[in-house]
């Protein structure tokens, strides 16, 4: 489908709150790699001319087809390269946009610029950069770790090959040994054999600030010790023997995860790992030219 087989719709928004709005519906074609098999439309395209300080918005309004959304698919805008109008105007983000790096379980996506000059009567170039992220074990972006409160200082991530680690920590028993002669030499072993810290005096101080903060109801939290230099680790599940999801909450600092769970873990705990691993992602580059504006 050429731009000329645009569909426009034109219609006036209420309230003042837009001047007009442009519908359109463009099939893409040929700007899709083979790995990233869905179309993508642009459903709509909306300009919000706002009087006063408040920043005026162009909305294009974006849509991934046969994407489901079944919380194991995901989209992201990673990069806009450039949006420029046919005055030769570059467009910059809208207040409190982009979301870029995010992501969205939905098949629909948004782009907010800065509404265009109003000489303005096309997106003259849109280059950008989208990413879709398939949650599966086939891609090694979905880990299962069964019976987890067996698999204590062991390296859940090792197998990647990558310099991420994830880790749960015995809290209860360093919490026995603090203060205690065994205290020091079994930090250096987490160290030594874990890969805990760059150094052992930061995998000491990692242990110390966990006897900083009170938690209740210590039997119900799981604690882990994270490197996560690309921000990989996408997602953590905590299921119970009957397969029910008993994570409610969580805290994080930059190496720390503290899991908070309904109930006590067991010998029939089970941890899923969500992984951004580079097979699991494919990207498309977005190219669309001469887009009419409202």
């Amino acid at each position: 489908m050429t731009h000329q087989d645009y569909k426009l719709m034109l219609g006036i928004c209420s309230k003042k709150i837009c001047r007009l709005i442009i519908f359109i519906t463009i099939l893409l074609f040929g700007i899709i790699p083979p790995a990233f098999s869905q179309g993508v439309n642009l459903n709509a395209i909306e300009e919000f001319r706002y009087k006063g300080s408040k920043e005026s918005l162009l909305r294009l309004k974006m849509e991934v087809e046969n994407f489901e959304e079944d919380g194991l698919h995901f989209l992201r805008v990673q990069k806009v390269n450039s949006a420029i109008d046919d005055t030769g105007n570059s467009l910059g983000w809208h207040n409190g946009y982009p979301n870029e790096g995010q992501w969205g379980r939905s098949r629909y996506f948004n782009f907010n610029f800065q509404a265009p000059s109003r000489e303005a009567t096309s997106l003259k170039k849109l280059s950008a950069v989208i990413e879709h992220f398939t949650v599966s074990k086939e891609t090694n972006s979905l880990l299962s770790i069964e019976n987890l409160m067996q698999k204590k200082e062991i390296d859940f991530l090792a197998d990647l090959g990558e310099e991420t680690k994830l880790i749960l920590l015995n809290f209860e028993k360093l919490k026995e040994l603090r203060d205690r002669p065994g205290y020091k030499p079994y930090i250096e072993n987490l160290h030594e054999d874990l890969g805990m810290g760059n150094t052992l005096e930061e995998a000491t101080r990692f242990v110390e600030k966990l006897f900083y903060f009170s938690y209740e109801d210590l039997e119900s939290h799981l604690f882990f010790y994270k490197k996560d230099p690309e921000n990989r680790i996408f997602r953590l599940d905590v299921f119970n023997g009957e397969g029910e999801k008993i994570n409610t909450g969580y805290s994080y600092a930059k190496e720390k995860i503290v899991l908070y769970l309904a109930e006590a873990p067991d010998e029939n705990t089970r941890l899923e790992i969500m992984y951004e691993h580079p097979d699991a992602i494919d990207k498309m580059e977005l190219n669309l030219n001469n887009i009419p504006l409202p």
